[in-house]
């Protein structure tokens, strides 16, 4: 596979791996936080409603208790309470008004069945002298479920009468029923029994349902049955169940003086909405990074290995040995900067090889003319054999001839010393072409330091990598920084709510002002209605703005993590960077192979320098044979009495200076064959 091709996969697969890691952690991460948030705002939502169900319920038992403390209803006289409280009843909201004697006996103002309800609890508690409201429960009076709210009525600082309002059952569903969460959430009311005071389902309510008991016969109810029994013993928190194939998120919170619980719930499905939301832009922006980075994978592959790719072929051609060829400079980087390096070690590895194919011609033609020298001391060598037969034929007669031989044997001497002389200037001629071939080592490990400075190069860009990584992290810090100035907002839409509680609890005091005013007072007590109705639509517009801040701080906090996401993708660039280092040094060491092959040849010079030597101690020998013919020449002359034993000693000596001389010639051709081997290696190379 190509550089280009390889670096394009390496990058996509890079960006895929970190587009589904980060992918999947911020869905994960996203998931706990969306729930942890719910979990938290359904808390709030509960503590909310209960204030909510509270101010109600006092509220109404305030106004009502307004009604009771009116003197014509503290005259305990039965005619006098019930004319002053026949037109309070509808007015006020009420299906009915009743009073209760201390024995029990209640009387009710549109109706004539008087009952006892002496026995019910939130009889007894008013009599004690706090004002409470019942579950709902069976109406003693009209059998059905109704509401009961009764306040005491005092005389002289003792309770004398209750005071009772009978409401439809669902009274309590009119309140909770404004106070769901979402679009799929709702609120509604239990008792520390398990039992349904208000829903939005009204059957319920009607029915007293009790999943609790009802689960005994269904088994379906039973994790909604298992939910009312964490919810009525911890009395505040967070509970999950199961209801008619919906999974549901219940917050849930005790309401203050009442034996109730308040229950706020949300539809998961709902719940992680927001996370499908994520989800979906996590994968939008992973697709649009992947594209991205297969872009940059192409433009980076590109870059990297067109300059390489224009590198092989003059790289074919100086391993074919033509080193005419160059690099095409295309650019000013390090990859410029390598390529001209490399055209200039060519220039100085052709100028070395032209070097030394001058020298490998001179050692040639030193060849050539040893070798004639040597076949002129050859026939030198038979022609003074001849001469040494004819002087033991005629020893006596041919003195002349014997001073002949003895300058011959001089000439032979003089020729043994050009030969050695020759075998001199060849030994010099291999050491300056084993000097060459240094220089062309030493410009290989030129190239080499070169290679070795482009990697400073690489370390340089590395660090301006590293300078860019740093910068994202500071866009990082200012996201963070605008992350925290929306807490600033999300505490005034706070202010706003708790503005609209405060103005809700002047609408309930107006409306209890209204009520003292009696006839006078009605449309004051519209007005009244109508203030709370705009403090509960601010409290809920203020929790609507509440949604969206925390919703767009979400978004911020996702911000963050995109920066954090590019942070990391610098260090991968480091990576990248760091393998085109790696590749450089694969080019460092191509080079010193071709250094270690430079040494290989600069040995076989120092093999032909050993053969030099060899010749040169040959011809050495063959100096000091003529040095001995010359000394016996002169005894041939001074005694000619011992000529034939001298010419016996000669012929033995002749046959020893003819082997010497073969050995020598043999010599001579096999460094004149060397000298050829290196002419055809050097010959290979084109300049």
């Amino acid at each position: 596979m190509k550089l280009s091709s390889k670096i394009v996969v390496y990058i996509v697969v890079l960006v895929l791996v970190i587009a589904a890691g980060l992918g999947f952690t911020s869905v994960f991460i996203a998931n706990r936080v969306v729930n942890k948030m719910a979990e938290q705002s359904l808390k709030m939502q509960a503590e909310l409603g209960e204030k909510l169900v509270n101010e109600r319920i006092t509220s109404q038992l305030a106004i009502l208790q307004e009604v009771a403390n009116r003197p014509e209803v503290k005259s305990l006289d039965w005619e006098t309470q019930r004319e002053n409280l026949r037109d309070d009843v509808q007015r006020l909201g009420y299906l009915e008004f009743g009073i209760i004697t201390p024995d029990g006996n209640t009387q009710y103002v549109l109706e004539d069945n008087p009952t006892n309800l002496g026995e019910r609890d939130y009889v007894q508690k008013a009599f004690r002298g706090i004002p409470n409201v019942s579950d709902v429960i069976i109406s003693k009076a009209i059998m059905k479920p109704v509401v009961m709210f009764a306040v005491p009525i005092t005389v002289d600082g003792t309770v004398r009468e209750v005071m009772v309002g009978r409401k439809d059952g669902n009274a309590l569903s009119e309140i909770t029923n404004t106070m769901g969460f979402g679009k799929s959430g709702y609120a509604y009311l239990i008792n520390t029994k398990g039992v349904i005071i208000s829903h939005k389902n009204q059957v319920y309510v009607m029915n007293q349902f009790s999943p609790i008991e009802e689960s005994k016969e269904d088994p379906s109810l039973n994790s909604l049955a298992d939910a009312f029994k964490i919810i009525i013993n911890q009395k505040n928190g967070i509970v999950s169940y199961n209801y008619n194939k919906a999974d549901v998120t219940a917050g849930f919170f005790p309401v203050e003086s009442m034996d109730w619980i308040f229950v706020v719930t949300i539809d998961k499905d709902e719940l992680l909405k927001e996370v499908d939301t994520l989800r979906y832009f996590i994968f939008a922006g992973g697709l649009i990074f992947l594209a991205i980075g297969i872009i940059f994978a192409l433009i980076i592959g590109r870059s990297i290995s067109k300059p390489l790719s224009s590198m092989i072929p003059v790289l074919e051609s100086v391993s074919q040995g033509n080193l005419t060829r160059t690099i095409a400079i295309k650019s000013k980087d390090e990859l410029g900067v390598i390529a001209s390096t490399f055209n200039g070690s060519l220039a100085g590895l052709s100028q070395m090889v032209s070097t030394t194919k001058d020298a490998a011609l001179r050692l040639d033609t030193m060849a050539d003319d040893l070798t004639k020298k040597m076949k002129e001391t050859v026939e030198s060598m038979d022609h003074i054999s001849a001469t040494i037969s004819g002087v033991k034929e005629h020893a006596r007669n041919q003195s002349d001839s014997v001073a002949e031989t003895n300058k011959t044997m001089e000439e032979i001497r003089n020729h043994t010393d050009k030969l050695n002389e020759l075998i001199s200037n060849q030994a010099s001629a291999i050491v300056e072409s084993s000097a060459a071939i240094e220089e062309m080592v030493a410009n290989i490990n030129s190239v080499s330091e070169i290679l070795r400075k482009s990697a400073a190069s690489m370390e340089e860009l590395l660090q301006a990598s590293e300078v860019g990584r740093k910068e994202i992290q500071e866009v990082t810090e200012i996201i963070k920084t605008i992350d925290d100035d929306s807490d600033g907002l999300i505490e005034a839409s706070s202010v706003i709510q708790n503005i609209a509680q405060q103005t809700n609890l002047l609408s309930m005091n107006a409306a209890i002002e209204a009520a003292h005013a009696g006839e006078t007072g009605k449309g004051f007590a519209v007005v009244a209605e109508e203030i709370r109705k705009l403090a509960e639509n601010s409290s809920t517009q203020g929790k609507s703005i509440t949604m969206v801040l925390n919703n767009l701080k979400q978004r911020i906090s996702g911000a963050v993590g995109v920066s954090d996401k590019a942070q990391l993708q610098f260090g991968r660039i480091v990576e990248l960077l760091t393998q085109v280092q790696n590749h450089e040094q694969v080019i460092k060491n191509a080079m010193e192979e071709q250094s270690i092959g430079s040494g290989q040849i600069l040995e076989a010079m120092k093999s032909i320098n050993e053969i030099t030597s060899q010749v040169k101690e040959g011809s050495h020998k063959m100096l000091e044979g003529s040095t001995d013919i010359l000394r016996e020449m002169k005894k041939v002359i001074t005694t000619t009495e011992q000529v034939d034993g001298a010419m016996d000693d000669m012929s033995v000596s002749m046959g020893a200076i003819h082997t010497a001389v073969q050995g020598v010639n043999t010599v001579t051709q096999e460094t004149k064959s060397s000298i050829d081997l290196l002419s055809d290696e050097v010959e290979k190379f084109t300049v």
